[in-house]
């Protein structure tokens, strides 16, 4: 599979060429995960497969999906609940966290095409909308612009043939933030799982996205100086032990 983690200058010509021969020739699996206010040029290539990502910031009103330090929650889509990609999030009742994401959905203006299945998989509120002007501040809802929500964030398509080759096509997953994926919040909410379902599903190992990802724990050991010199002594009584032996043994011979 393709990983494309938050591209901040946008992909040539020369690549999309190369992106859509992998997912149509070669029936590939690409992972996008774009940021909102960055140029990710791939829209060649989003548009093969009836995705429309606009440069566009979701703005989320409602409280219910606003974290404590003001991150947006956004939730599974449940007329998509039967997807694979939506199990760990709907098992353990997670939202994706992030602080700012962008459209991924389906383009209105693509051809029909029966070979192609669209899933939009993860949403905002019905409160939320399409943000177009990234200077206003604070931002206001223009319905001459704006997009109402709920907005998809999280869009995935599948093609039930391959192209060339035959056999299962490709498939892509657009996410509109890379922030999931960062250190500071790979560990919130249902981040981690879900990722680690995508590249799962990506991969075609059916069978490892019907396991629900293990929670992560630590554990911290504390020992006194005592302890460690016991343990020490412990550990060196059986070298002591058999170089005795062998001293014993010299001796007799």
């Amino acid at each position: 599979m393709v990983l494309v983690p938050g591209p901040v200058t946008p992909f040539s010509g020369a690549e999309n060429d190369r992106l859509r021969k992998y997912l149509q020739e070669r029936n590939g699996r690409v992972l996008l995960l774009l940021d909102p206010g960055r140029d990710h040029g791939l829209d060649p290539v989003l548009s093969e497969w009836a995705l429309f990502s606009p440069d566009a910031e979701v703005q989320e009103p409602d409280p219910s999906r606003r974290t404590t330090d003001g991150d947006i929650g956004v939730l599974p889509n449940l007329d998509k609940k039967e997807h694979a990609l939506l199990k760990p999030l709907l098992e353990q009742n997670l939202p994706l966290i992030a602080a700012r994401l962008r459209p991924a959905q389906f383009d209105l203006g693509s051809a029909p095409d029966s070979t192609l299945s669209y899933s939009p998989l993860v949403i905002s509120s019905q409160a939320s909308w399409s943000e177009t002007d990234f200077v206003a501040r604070p931002p206001r809802f223009d319905k001459n612009r704006d997009q109402e929500g709920p907005i998809c964030v999280v869009a995935a398509a599948e093609r039930a043939t391959g192209i060339r080759q035959g056999g299962a096509g490709g498939r892509l997953v657009v996410v509109g933030t890379s922030e999931i994926a960062a250190n500071s919040r790979l560990d919130r909410g249902g981040n981690r799982a879900f990722l680690t379902q995508a590249a799962a599903w990506l991969s075609d190992r059916e069978r490892a996205v019907s396991i629900p990802v293990r929670s992560g724990g630590e554990t911290q050991l504390t020992a006194t100086a005592a302890d460690l010199w016991a343990l020490a002594l412990r550990f060196a009584l059986i070298p002591i032990g058999v170089l005795a032996v062998g001293l014993l043994s010299l001796i007799h011979i």
